[in-house]
């Protein structure tokens, strides 16, 4: 058993990036940050760049004023986890990505998809 649990840790390793930014873009870039990331370098079977999610693990500015250096790794998990959205929250199919990354909203009670087909969330 142990040894099968140590085995899951490499199944699916995390995946690093190092990317130096102009700070005055991205000077609101900070550790532990999760940043949404595509990039040419990344692309899916079909040749489409998808977009990740990655958590800052170091941030360092080699050039100060001018550059930051940012490292980052794959942040998925099984499943869509999210906090609770606002009251005043606009619906899921009205929400921004924006606003849709940090909330939950509700799924159908029959499919237990979103409207839109997309998989449930899981609250934290």
């Amino acid at each position: 058993m142990a040894a099968r649990r140590l085995l899951r840790c490499f199944e699916k390793t995390p995946k690093r990036i190092e990317v130096e930014l102009n700070v005055k873009r991205f000077a609101g870039i900070r550790l532990t940050d999760v940043i949404r990331v595509r990039t040419s370098g990344l692309q899916d079977e079909t040749g489409l760049e998808p977009t990740a999610l990655n958590q800052v693990i170091s941030r360092s500015e080699p050039k100060p004023g001018e550059r930051i250096n940012i490292i980052a790794q794959s942040y998925q998990f099984e499943g869509r986890f999210a906090y609770a959205t606002a009251n005043d929250a606009p619906g899921y199919l009205a929400a921004s990505v924006a606003q849709c990354d940090p909330g939950m909203f509700a799924c159908d009670p029959g499919t237990k998809l979103m409207p839109n087909g997309d998989p449930p969330y899981e609250a934290i």
